[in-house]
Formats: C-alpha cells, structure tokens, sequence
C-alpha cells in the first residue's frame, strides 16, 4: 500500500564515497556498467513523464549545454556520454571503457567500448569523441579551452587530451554533467546541418541523432518530445517502446493527468497538491531531494544599491522562514539548509541554517538606513517556483522589501544567467540588471569547488557575483597540486560567500515524484541514480508485467 502520509525527506542525492583502494590521485573510481546480455527482450508498451516546465529543443542538443541537469530529461534518452551517474557510483563507464591520466595531470586517455553505434546504424569512433570535445560550445567549454593543447586520435577506439597546463578537474568536467563535451554526436551528420554551428545546433535539436537507449521520432517544441526504444543500444534492450516527455507546468495539471492515467511519471508535486497524491492509494510518490534553492543580489557591488550593505543581506536572510516555507510547500520533505551547495557533495562545508529572527532583521534594516524598507525592481523565481517565491516576497514585505514578480521560461532564465556582468564593475548583470533578488538552484555532478567555479567566481559560466577575494582563492586552487590545501581554499570561498550573505541558503529542494499505477516497481528504483534527480535510467523504466 502507498503511503498516506508524506515520506521521509532524503539528504539529497548521494554522491557515492570513492574507495580509496580503487582510486589514485590522479585517476578517480568509475564503476563498471552493468550490463544486461539479453538481447531477445521486444520492448514493448508507453510511458509518459510530465515535465513540470516546457520543455526545449535545445535541451537534446548537447553541443551548446546549458548549466541544469533538467536538460538531461531529453538529453539522456537520446543521447550517452562517455561516462555519466549510474545507481552504483556517481561516475561510472558508459561509452568509455578505459580512462587514465598521467600522474602530473597534464594528459588524458579515453577510449570507446567496442561496437558501440548511433541510431542510424553508424559505429561510433574516435573521429566522433574527439569531434565533440573540440567543437564543445556549452557549459565550461571555455575552461575546457583553456586548459586543451591539443587533442589527439590515437587509433579508431582511442583519444588522448594534452594539456598546457595541469588539469586537476578535467574529470569531474568532462565525466560528469558539468559539461556535455563528453556526450558524442555523429560528427558527419552534425556538420552535414549548416554552414555554422548556430545553424548547425537549431538543426540538430529538432533533428537529433544519438547513441542512448531511445531513438528520437517527434516533437512538438515546448509540449512533447516523443522517442522509440533503440534496440541495439550497447547496456541493454529497452523494456518500454515508447517513451513520451510532456511539458505540463501546471502543478495540479499535472497531478490530474497522473490521476488520470494521462501520464505515468510526474515531477516536482508541491503544496496541497502533494497531499492529494500522496493520499491516492493508486499513486506513489518519492520525496527526490535534490539540491538546494539560494537567493543572490546581482547588483550587490553597486555602491547606491540596498544589496550592497552585507546588513540587509543578512536582514533578508534572517527574514525568511524556512521551515514554514518547506512545510507549505513540500509538507516537510524539502529540508532547510545553510549552504548552497548539497550537502553530501564532496566538499561541502556543513553550516548551521540561520534563525527566522525577523525582529533582528528589521534592527539591521534600520542599522543600514532602510528602516522603511525600499522598492527593487524584480524578485524572479527559478522557473517553476513561483508559489515558495511568492510566499518568500511576502516574507519579506515584513522587514519593507517590496517587488513584484518577474516569471522567465526556463531556457530563457538559464540563457539570462550566463550572460555575466556588462562592464569591469560588475555592478550590472546583463541577464538581471537593475535591482533584482534572483532565486537559484542548481544540481550540478561535481564537488564543492564545481559549485564555487560555476556559481560564485568572477566571470564563472553562471556566477551572478563578483568578490575579489573569492576570486583569489579560486586562482589559487586553479593554481595548487594538493589536494588538502585545494579542499582548504575552497572550504574557506565556501564560508566568505556565506558570512558575507552573497547567497542566501533556503532549503535542499524536495523534487517530489509521483508514479502511476501501470510502472513497474517502486519510485525509489527510478531516482536512485547518484548526483541526480531525473526519472531513469531510461532504459531501465519498465510496465507492471515486464
């Protein structure tokens, strides 16, 4: 029997422990895939997932990734990496089967599995691995840029990445979702689309050819992307022929289409809405903690802006309770935290959550001048958050903060929040300018300094915050070879963005999953993969009955 009342919240992902028998300083633990050799399984059947955002072409264009994890809810249907999470270990093998790096870090050997092929049939080759990394215009490609001398094809199987530099992070940049550089496209078909990459990338998201387990059929842009189990995919057959993703932004639309049967999955179920799924003895749900939401002040280093007084940072921070905030959102499940990165990632400074002392927050209002509060131009949510992002203005008004409320698509936001600031100064945010509170998340594979490279370092991919102190620190863990002294400096970056307010901690998201009666086994089974919350691995999803 389902639940009747909510789940345990989980942590948040785990990022599994490497162990350390297996693993040098230079090369990590990647787990072994499993395997699944039969090959006489017919895939059969449907699944609809309900995707609480409209979903994008782009996001099945790995070329020009954006910084989510929510573009992987296409990309991993159609698409495999050369390493990606798997339910063993955050880094596993997928189309690689052998990875090494030189122990002063200035070299890098990969090399694809045998047989491996695209859905047209074509074997994927070293022409391809090395094609994706080079022609990488996403997410981190500039640091990938930086730090690639040259790239070399070693035989049809093999590539090898030189180095100018020591590359520390190579791994966790290339083998995990930080970047999509080692998620491989037919390198002919793709070049076969336009005379440039723009109009190669708006090609190829509505026409993609890939290597995962399910092939690309049709689409139509922002409301459903439909795929057909690929059969010859290297780690096994598919269980389910027909996989839908469905765009459905409204809460109770999508818990009325599950109800429904419309669809079999759904994400992210809030609120009052949660109950009413969570009571549903047909449906089940998993509390999916993912990571957590923060808030930032783009015009914080703008000496005429209220943001720029760590006082009133701290007075927003103080003014918010979390609790009450997980508990109507989330019925509790969502867990409150005083950091902005999760908590299990490698890392991660573990940090009390700050008090609700709203009296406190309105003395240091008072402190910094604004005891009658003041007027921003915009509080914009994180796409799909708008009710917490509310309840948060209004938490606000009680210490004089007013705004009203500017709502973005999702690829429109994550496009904005890597446009970076417009002059030296750093005080106007092209994607956010004026006076604005954005509120953020990110559940990005990595460790703690993934988080500090691409949310809190001066010109990092989505960084909305410039601290020249900060930024020393990261140069210096760009520059360091031991490990220690690297996990020390971002340890204390970690603490100086927090002290200072520059993020503002809410609570590690409960990105709550329902399921529908006719799948198969437990909603735990389809989010257990490590560093992830997307309903999979896809090929795995299967029909009560298979």
């Amino acid at each position: 029997m389902p639940p009747t009342q909510a789940p345990a919240p989980t942590t948040a992902p785990v990022a599994t422990e490497v162990p350390e028998a297996e693993a040098s300083s230079a090369v990590p633990f990647i787990a072994k895939a499993i395997i699944d050799p039969d090959r006489s399984r017919v895939p059969a059947g449907e699944a609809t997932i309900g995707v609480h955002v409209n979903i994008s072409p782009r996001w099945m264009n790995p070329q020009n990734a954006a910084n989510s994890l929510m573009p992987y809810e296409l990309a991993w249907k159609v698409h495999d990496n050369m390493f990606k999470p798997s339910p063993a270990n955050a880094f596993t093998f997928a189309l690689a089967d052998f990875y090494d790096m030189t122990e002063d870090f200035m070299q890098a050997t990969v090399r694809l599995r045998e047989g491996v092929k695209f859905h047209n049939g074509e074997l994927i080759t070293s022409e391809d691995v090395a094609f994706s990394y080079e022609n990488y215009h996403g997410t981190n490609a500039a640091q990938l840029k930086e730090f690639t001398e040259s790239v070399e094809i070693v035989d049809e199987r093999t590539v090898q990445f030189n180095f100018s530099k020591p590359f520390l992070d190579f791994f966790l940049i290339y083998g995990t979702p930080s970047s999509a550089a080692g998620v491989i496209i037919p390198k002919d078909y793709y070049l076969s689309l336009g005379d440039n990459d723009d109009e190669r990338d708006e090609a190829f998201s509505n026409a993609p050819i890939g290597a995962g387990p399910y092939k690309f059929v049709r689409q139509e842009p922002g409301v459903f992307v439909e795929f057909e189990a690929f059969e010859d995919y290297w780690r096994k057959v598919p269980h389910v022929k027909t996989v839908i993703s469905r765009g459905i932004s409204d809460v109770s639309v999508r818990a009325a289409a599950l109800k429904s049967g419309e669809v079999d999955f759904i994400y992210f179920v809030t609120g009052d809405v949660l109950e009413s799924v969570i009571t549903d003895p047909d449906l089940q749900v998993d509390p999916n903690n993912s990571a957590p939401f923060w808030l930032n002040f783009p015009d914080q280093n703008d000496q005429d802006s209220p943001f720029n007084d760590v006082r009133v940072r701290q007075a927003v921070s103080l003014a918010i309770d979390r609790q009450f905030l997980a508990e109507r959102e989330t019925l509790g499940l969502a867990i409150p935290t005083g950091n902005f990165i999760p908590p299990s990632w490698p890392g991660t400074v573990q940090r009390p959550v700050d008090p609700y002392d709203l009296q406190k927050a309105k003395d240091l209002m008072a402190a910094a001048g604004y005891a009658d509060g003041f007027t921003i131009d915009w509080f914009t949510p994180f796409p799909a958050v708008e009710s917490m992002s509310l309840r948060v203005m209004e938490q606000l008004r009680e210490i004089g903060i007013q705004s009203e409320m500017q709502i973005m698509e999702r690829p429109v936001y994550l496009e904005k929040r890597g446009e970076g600031f417009s002059d030296d100064t750093n005080t106007n945010h092209k994607g956010f300018p004026g006076r604005q509170i954005v509120m953020n998340i990110a559940l990005t594979a990595g460790n703690a300094a993934t988080y500090i490279d691409l949310f809190a370092r001066c010109g990092g991919p989505s960084s909305l915050v410039c601290d020249e102190d900060i930024q020393v620190l990261w140069d210096q863990y760009q520059d360091s070879l031991d490990g220690v002294v690297r996990e020390e400096l971002m340890r204390q970056a970690q603490n100086l963005v927090l002290d200072s307010f520059m993020f503002v901690p809410i609570y590690v998201n409960a990105f709550a999953m329902g399921q529908g009666p006719t799948i198969a086994g437990d909603p735990a089974d389809y989010t257990s993969t490590a560093m992830n919350v997307l309903i999979g691995p896809n090929e795995d999803i299967r029909l009560k009955g298979q």
